[in-house]
């Protein structure tokens, strides 16, 4: 009794060929996912975000940092009083507090199954790529 293994050594090459592709199709999908959720993670909090002068609002920024080994999806803003209207803050020496408004909390919360659903999709848009 034999036992015959036949393989066509195309369809290897074919694989090898796709396989090359991988890295740079799973950047780029990852990172235009995360360009998406970090966009998603912006509105969410600046709709959060209380309003007096509108600077606050309007100082939420979001940015992308792709490299070789992570992706990262930053949303933040630069005005010094918003850490103090996220988590709230004592008021002078008075002993009163002011209540956190929560908004980067709340947003991010919000979005969470969004943001769940917008990475789902990275595994076919990578296989796309190498059809």
């Amino acid at each position: 009794m034999a036992l015959e293994i036949k393989i066509d050594a195309r369809e290897i090459e074919g694989f090898a060929k796709a396989a090359e592709k991988m890295p740079a199709a799973a950047t780029k999908a990852a990172s235009a996912a995360m360009t998406e959720a970090v966009a998603l993670l912006k509105g969410q909090i600046a709709v959060r975000t209380p309003v007096d002068t509108g600077r606050l609002r309007a100082s939420i920024t979001g940015q992308k940092t792709v490299r070789a080994k992570f992706l990262l999806g930053i949303v933040t803003t630069p005005i010094f009083y918003g850490l103090p209207v996220e988590w709230g803050h004592r008021v002078g020496n008075s002993g009163k507090r002011t209540e956190g408004v929560f908004m980067f909390q709340k947003g991010f919360d919000a979005s969470l199954p969004h943001i769940d659903r917008i990475f789902d999709t990275v595994p076919a848009k990578i296989l796309a790529v190498l059809e």
